[in-house]
């Protein structure tokens, strides 16, 4: 939360007393945050006000301690194998940057005996077809979320043993430029929303247990439920459509959908261009990029409509950020008051009820500005040997070497 430091994930902090102010420099002593060493072996933490989800936020990376003599003997350096010091279940051997981190059990570590893995080495790629081919090749034995589309369509149908696939707290959406035509325009915005078959992109394209989404705030973290109406009306669509300014113009001009490189993306992007011309007659251009450049053009607001990720995190409230006005995780550019005051309620909120009631008002107003049209939720897909045991589905994704055994059950 120390302002110096730039943390645009500081705000997960703010639940905790006087962190908010810290962060945005209102307070200037580091010294008043509300947290303390009670003795060697305790912490006290204050909050601002009872907040619901402590236990996960104590539980999560923003908490994790760090050894500060290290950090403050070696500076940037501190995570290099040779000066890391951990309390987990693992010490790093090593790690070749972009290629491979070898990682031994750690004989120090409290629950020592209940680690069964004595030795991991990870490999890196972001290629699909590559992890697949490591897999199938006998030379690596779990493979997360790197599974060409065809072969994971394959493995459901013959209900390989080796696939695993969950349930995982995030969506794929649509962002728009708010800002600029035509997406500045609620009717257009609602058209598009109501024009995209998202039952047939995830039965017909995408095939890995995707489901339909309805909602910009993952249903596994809320009993929120957005307004109940019909999802895709291309009647509707092309109604709206016409009556809006973008409409009415002879010839309508292309929309560009902007990617990041991936053969899924491609395939996602080609299903809403052909989508978007059946229902509403517009032309949409494909246009993708290096990851690299996607997060740059994003940045600039260089894009009139692109495909996005996001997912993670336990607190449902913290995916209002993304169309809180000011916010900076708000790349649309849209801004409503109501929904300002909706997502501060749900901040401010000291029961899950009453942080679910807030959510429930956000969506409402969202679904009828259709700011963020929301496509499916995600999964997450797992090559793993049958025979090693202690994976465990969850919708955080979260999957601890610590519990992994072969041969046990």
């Amino acid at each position: 939360i120390n302002p110096q430091t730039g943390n645009p994930r500081a705000g997960e902090l703010w639940p905790i007393k006087n962190a908010e102010a810290i962060t945005k420099g209102t307070i200037k002593t580091l010294e008043s945050l509300g947290v303390a060493a009670d003795g060697k072996k305790q912490v006290v933490i204050t909050l601002e006000n009872p907040f619901p989800y402590v236990v996960n936020l104590m539980a999560s990376g923003y908490t994790l301690p760090v050894p500060r003599h290290i950090v403050t003997k070696h500076g940037k350096k501190w995570t290099r194998p040779e000066n890391l010091v951990t309390n987990g279940p693992y010490i790093v051997q090593s790690h070749k940057h972009g290629q491979e981190m070898k990682l031994t059990a750690n004989s120090k570590y409290w629950a020592a005996e209940t680690v069964k893995i004595s030795h991991v080495k990870y490999r890196y790629t972001n290629k699909n077809q590559l992890a697949y081919q490591w897999f199938k090749l006998g030379e690596i034995d779990w493979s997360m979320s790197l599974l060409p589309v065809e072969e994971a369509q394959r493995m459901r149908k013959e209900r390989n043993p080796a696939l695993r696939i969950h349930d995982y707290d995030g969506l794929l959406y649509l962002l728009l430029d708010t800002a600029k035509a035509p997406f500045d325009d609620v009717l257009v915005r609602r058209a598009f929303d109501l024009a995209i078959d998202r039952p047939r992109l995830t039965r017909q394209v995408t095939g890995q247990g995707e489901r339909p989404a309805t909602t910009f705030v993952p249903i596994g973290m809320t009993t929120s439920r957005p307004p109940k109406r019909l999802r895709f009306d291309p009647d509707e669509a092309r109604k709206l459509l016409a009556q809006s300014r973008f409409g009415s113009l002879e010839p309508r001009p292309e929309i560009t959908l902007l990617f990041n490189t991936n053969a899924k993306n491609q395939r996602i992007a080609e299903f809403l261009q052909r989508n978007l011309k059946e229902n509403l007659g517009v032309t949409v251009v494909l246009h993708n990029v290096e990851w690299k450049t996607f997060l740059e053009r994003l940045g600039k607001h260089e894009f009139q409509m692109c495909q996005l990720v996001m997912g993670g995190g336990f607190n449902p409230s913290g995916y209002l950020k993304i169309l809180e006005t000011n916010s900076p995780d708000n790349r649309s550019r849209w801004s409503n008051a109501d929904f300002d005051a909706a997502t501060r309620e749900a901040r401010k909120a000291t029961t899950k009820k009453a942080v679910d009631a807030a959510i429930t008002k956000a969506m409402a107003i969202a679904d009828r500005e259709a700011p963020l049209p929301t496509l499916y939720r995600l999964t997450r897909q797992t090559l793993l040997r049958p025979e090693l045991s202690g994976h465990v589905a969850n919708s955080e994704n979260r999957h601890l070497l610590r519990w992994m055994a072969w041969g046990e059950k």
